[in-house]
């Protein structure tokens, strides 16, 4: 399954009663509601309500198709799905348009705004100087050009099943003038009126061609070959001379002028490094500017053609859009794709707009294990650091040049727990590792162990994500990428049916995950990067699809579920303790809204089926952190909602372009949104922290709860669990009366089995293998340990072959019933909890025998918690 790119949702996972009520969310929203000082971000620009930082700047940042300078030089336009006016001194956006514009035109008071609606033809008209509707005008074109004085308009019209056609306006009366047809296969991009209104060029896929204005006599044609790069939506590939002469334009990637009425060419001026896709001239008539294929901006003197600046952008992508300012000193441009306009001198060649951000859409981003730092990620500009309590630009990663948007997934990144490692995959079968606060590249790993400069379309490609032990990664194919906690593995799905455990430093292959010829769809790790999970599209049958459990650092598969009442394959995230699964389906197509599936990995069976907000907007992907949910939505809100009730908690609006990747910091307190708006904004989520009054419980409602845990009516236990969690300390005391840590009892028994299968005596080496594989379990650590020394070789093979028994055993292994799974219950509650308390008792039950589930529950338990505590400090 491809990985979405659509806006998210931010919910609390599985929250029980104890850490948040409905009485905390009423007073949450009446808090919100209370007039309060607006804060600003570092530009100061306001920050949306809930928001504590701005990543980045909203400064010079609007992903449009054209650009023009009112006559005055005061706003800047930018036309598109978002049209707007920016303050051409500082940037700040003065005012937005409520439509969608192909183009725009500056009327000469530099008052009055004209408009063409994208896809209608429709032509509006502003004032300025008020807030008030625009005008709509009784005439339609798909692109136009208004005189210099503004009393002259021509307009293109392109329709396949209508006439093609050019029409001159007079703005004065609004009436028609002339208009005239041009064959049906000039596909009009582009409209330009000379300086003297005498003549009209309509710029085509390969042609320019110049009419006479009086009577819409065809002049001349100039070949336009730019093949794909004339095709740069916004990009102007011819303009006039001042004296309305010659003609300037794009041709085979040089800058062509031509003499308009004998045709003959003038002069070429060539990019050195670049082929051009676009051009501008100065309204003084004396410089030319174009845009390069590769990002870079030159300028000549237009009478000699002398090259006077040349300005490489950073950015590999095609310079789609130029505009000289009215006094020809400025010159703006952006990159095709990019979020940012930039500001160039055209005298001195130094840019004036040096903001430290990001100029394309965020795809990726990561906190650091303590919550201090973030990175964030684009395809373009790639990795940057910052400080998410101020909001402040750290440094920058070189980590190359433009990769392509879908090269970078939502999980590109990691900052391992030594809080000073950053490990960056954005594409390829490489990943590789940065000092955090030196900037340096530490090393670069091949997953495969081909070059690094392999073509992309050379074979596999491998997004990593990070494990919390820092020694592996797991790695996927394209588009299908998780990093995991703050560790350092690399998990890789080949061929839709194989993920590969792989060592974070030498690429090696671990461990792998098969699903049984099923092409997997999803898949996910919890938070301490001990749980794999993954979605297999169907069963054998093709009836439902299977979710597959594994044990990441051993590679033994737990559990294999079959997604009842499921007919197509769900997304899927763990919780953070890896107990429960959640998948979900996007049911828009059904007619809106989603369903919620929580299901217990260590019984296969659902807990609970929620619903949420039948018609409304639906969800693409969550994701999980601490106690905490998040899921991406088709629109720009960001939802904080208890997936137990579906009842909506909080909700986030702030965002000026679609919301294209989520994270929360280590501790749930964070969340960091990534925009196609060029930013990160960090929302403070601390309000989930807050716990309510818990009610003392009646004995005998305890101990019911108690022995609910014993259920093998998954629902019921759910909320069971719930209950328990809810009643606080008094559950702790209650459970510490009744959970023992398993004795040690066989240690030393196995010890000498263990040595005895290095015997010299046959009979000895077989007696103790008899013996090891009927303590099964018990034997496992005291194996795995014997394979970890690497002795003798027939002791190993010995070893190896009883583990192997052993895994299998695993894989088919019943469904804990009884005590094992209320035990295993009861340890869910305690670290829910999480009290000194409850982490004491996890303490005393990992102490037990090493073998035991209640052991190892309770070791990985009191790890999280750990570690949850390290990150509040």
């Amino acid at each position: 399954m491809g990985l979405k790119r659509c806006t998210f949702l931010g919910l609390c996972l599985l929250a029980p009663p104890a850490f948040l009520s409905a009485g905390d969310s009423e007073n949450s929203a009446q808090e919100d509601n209370r007039p309060s000082q607006t804060r600003t971000d570092l530009h100061g620009d306001p920050l949306p309500q809930g928001a504590v930082a701005r990543l980045g700047t909203l400064r010079w940042r609007r992903h449009e198709s054209t650009l023009i300078y009112s006559p005055d030089g005061r706003y800047l336009a930018a036309t598109g799905k978002q049209p707007c006016l920016f303050d051409a001194a500082s940037g700040k956006v003065v005012r937005r348009f409520d439509i969608s514009a192909s183009s725009a035109l500056f009327f000469p008071d530099s008052k009055t705004l004209l408009t063409t609606t994208m896809g209608k033809r429709e032509v509006l008209l502003w004032d300025l100087t008020s807030a008030n509707e625009p005008r709509p005008l009784e005439f339609a074109a798909s692109c136009f050009c208004l005189s210099d004085d503004g009393k002259l308009l021509a307009g293109a019209s392109f329709d396949k099943s209508a006439d093609n056609s050019i029409t001159l306006w007079d703005m004065e009366t609004h009436k028609e003038l002339r208009s005239w047809r041009v064959p049906d296969y000039r596909y009009v991009r582009e409209v330009t009126l000379s300086p003297d209104v005498k003549i009209v060029a309509l710029r085509t896929n390969g042609f320019i061609y110049f009419y006479d204005t009086a009577n819409g006599q065809e002049l001349r044609a100039l070949p336009t070959p730019l093949g794909d790069l004339g095709r740069i939506p916004g990009a102007k590939v011819f303009a006039f001379s001042r004296d309305s002469r010659t003609a300037i334009y794009a041709e085979i990637g040089d800058v062509s002028l031509c003499e308009i009425t004998s045709g003959k060419l003038i002069r070429q001026m060539s990019p050195t490094k670049d082929v051009a896709v676009c051009v501008a001239a100065a309204p003084n008539g004396r410089l030319i500017a174009a845009g390069g294929a590769k990002g870079t901006v030159y300028v000549w003197d237009g009478d000699s053609g002398k090259l006077l600046q040349e300005f490489t952008s950073g950015v590999e992508l095609p310079i789609g859009v130029l505009a000289f300012s009215p006094d020809s000193k400025t010159l703006a441009f952006r990159s095709y794709s990019s979020q940012a306009i930039r500001l160039l001198d055209a005298v001195s060649g130094q840019e004036q707009t040096t903001a430290k951000a990001h100029t394309m859409a965020i795809d990726s981003v990561a906190f650091s294990p303590d919550g201090k730092h973030l990175v964030s990620m684009t395809a373009a500009d790639r990795v940057m650091l910052w400080d998410t309590a101020t909001g402040k630009w750290l440094r920058r990663f070189e980590t190359g040049s433009y990769i392509g948007r879908n090269a970078v997934s939502e999980r590109s990144l990691a900052i391992l727990a030594d809080q000073s490692t950053l490990v960056v995959s954005p594409f390829g079968d490489s990943f590789s590792t940065w000092d955090l606060k030196g900037g340096t590249r530490i090393h670069e790993t091949s997953a495969a162990g081909r070059s690094r400069d392999l073509a992309p379309d050379a074979g596999p490609w491998f997004f990593p994500a990070c494990t919390q032990d820092g020694k592996s990664v797991v790695s996927v194919t394209r588009d299908d990428l998780r990093w995991s906690g703050n560790g350092g593995s690399i998990t890789q799905r080949q061929h839709k049916s194989l993920i590969v455990l792989r060592d974070v430093r030498t690429g090696h292959k671990l461990h792998a995950f098969k699903a049984a010829a099923q092409p997997f769809q999803d898949f996910a790790q919890s938070s301490d990067g001990k749980v794999l999970a993954a979605i297999a599209s169907m069963t054998e049958d093709g009836s439902q699809p299977l979710l597959f459990v594994w044990e990441q650092a051993k590679g033994r598969e737990r559990r294999r579920i079959a997604l009842e009442n499921t007919r197509w394959s769900p997304s899927l995230a763990l919780s953070a303790d890896g107990r429960s699964a959640i998948t979900w389906l996007s049911r828009h197509v059904l007619g809106g809204g989603n369903c919620f599936f929580l299901w217990e990995v260590a019984t296969g069976k659902l807990r609970t089926k929620v619903n949420w907000r039948q018609g409304a907007e639906h969800f693409t992907r969550i994701a999980v952190q601490g106690d905490r949910l998040a899921a991406m939505s088709v629109h720009d809100t960001i939802y904080l909602i208890d997936p137990v009730t579906g009842k909506e908690l909080r909700r986030f609006d702030g965002h000026e372009g679609d919301i294209r990747c989520l994270e929360f910091s280590a501790d749930g307190k964070l969340l960091a949104s990534g925009s196609s708006d060029g930013t990160v904004l960090i929302w403070n989520t601390d309000i989930l922290t807050r716990r309510t009054p818990v009610a003392r419980l009646p004995q005998g409602e305890l101990a019911g709860l108690w022995a609910e845990l014993l259920r093998d009516d998954a629902p019921l236990a759910f909320q069971a669990i719930l209950g328990l969690c809810a009643s606080g300390d008094q559950a702790v005391a209650y459970f510490e009366e009744r959970l023992r840590p398993v004795p040690n009892t066989h240690q030393a028994m196995i010890a000498r089995l263990v040595s005895d299968l290095n015997s010299e005596l046959y009979a000895e080496r077989a007696k103790a293998t008899r013996e090891l594989l009927r303590l099964g379990e018990e034997a496992r650590p005291a194996l795995e340990k014997a394979a970890d020394a690497k002795s003798s070789l027939e002791l190993m093979r010995r070893v190896e072959a009883m583990l192997a028994k052993l895994d299998a055993e695993v894989k088919n292994a019943a469904i804990p019933t009884g005590e094992a799974l209320r035990e295993v219950r009861a340890i869910e509650v305690l670290e829910k909890i999480g009290s000194p308390d409850a982490e004491r008792i996890l303490a005393d039950l990992a102490k037990g025998a090493p073998h035991a589930v209640l052991t190892r529950e309770a070791e990985s338990s009191l790890l999280r918690l750990r570690q949850v505590s390290r990150a509040t400090r």
